[in-house]
């Protein structure tokens, strides 16, 4: 997710008062991920997520081998 998405989340958290980032470090006043706040993991790309093929092979099979 971009940060700027990411962003809006957190100010919108804010706003609402789910979280205050008030006197607490990090950038723009939210806490740094040592302090538990947003993180960056990435997926891992490729057949590991979701594999498309075999989708489509299961898919085929259950319709009998249809293909348009």
């Amino acid at each position: 997710m971009p940060w700027t998405w990411q962003r809006a989340y957190l100010e919108g958290l804010e706003g609402d008062g789910t979280v205050s980032s008030e006197g607490e470090a990090g950038e723009g006043g939210f806490p740094s991920a040592a302090e538990g706040g947003p993180t960056v993991r990435r997926a891992q790309a490729g057949t590991d997520v979701i594999d498309l093929t075999a989708m489509r092979a299961e898919l085929e099979q259950r319709r009998g081998g249809e293909q348009k």
